[in-house]
């Protein structure tokens, strides 16, 4: 008898599930002046949806790799870095992590990340880098880019405190390199890459 498959929820920057903790927050640095997309409670850094204030945004903003931990911990208060910190890998991702390898997948990270984010985010094109749909994730290292908030420039604004309107610098680059290393650390161990991938 076959399994029958299980529906992919489309999951979006503004979806939320906040009776489970799971939220999608105001970008801080940002005065919303009317209610739209489904954004009820308007203030800088809260839900949209129920006006939870549950992020230490100026701790997160620092940008300290030590803290990272932490960092980790806020971010999955929101319900899109929750699944992507939670959900299994799709077949692709896990097929090209067996292949390459740990090794070879951090080595890539960096310029995968100079690639998508790196730019200054043209009008537009601030949210598209990453595709959300697992059918068309490539890699583990998209899973994290989601997780860690390095998926696209509106997502590094908020999440990262890192403004739109320049390209990133090698700091800025490589703090964000730093927690996509650590979460595919965390979800694919060295010892058991090939059974966790």
């Amino acid at each position: 008898m076959a399994i029958p498959k299980i529906p992919t929820i489309k999951i979006t920057c503004g979806s939320t599930d906040c009776e489970h903790g799971h939220h999608a927050f105001n970008d801080p640095s940002h005065k919303y002046k009317k209610r739209g997309n489904g954004r009820t409670h308007l203030d800088p850094g809260v839900c949209k949806a129920c006006g939870a204030d549950v992020v230490d945004w100026h701790r997160v903003h620092r940008g300290d790799i030590k803290d990272a931990a932490h960092t980790f911990e806020a971010l999955k208060l929101e319900l899109i870095r929750w699944k992507f910190w939670t959900d299994d890998f799709n077949a692709q991702s896990r097929t090209r992590f067996a292949d390459d390898g740990m090794d070879a997948t951090i080595v890539s990270v960096l310029p995968q990340l100079e690639k998508t984010i790196g730019p200054v985010a043209e009008a537009g094109w601030s949210k598209k880098q990453v595709p959300t749909d697992p059918a068309k994730l490539r890699s583990v290292i998209q899973y994290a880019q989601h997780a860690v908030a390095a998926c696209c420039r509106d997502c590094v604004a908020k999440w990262h405190g890192i403004p739109n309107e320049k390209p990133l610098d090698k700091r800025e680059l490589k703090y964000l390199a730093g927690l996509v290393i650590e979460y595919l650390r965390i979800r694919l161990p060295s010892n058991d890459n090939k059974r966790r991938a």
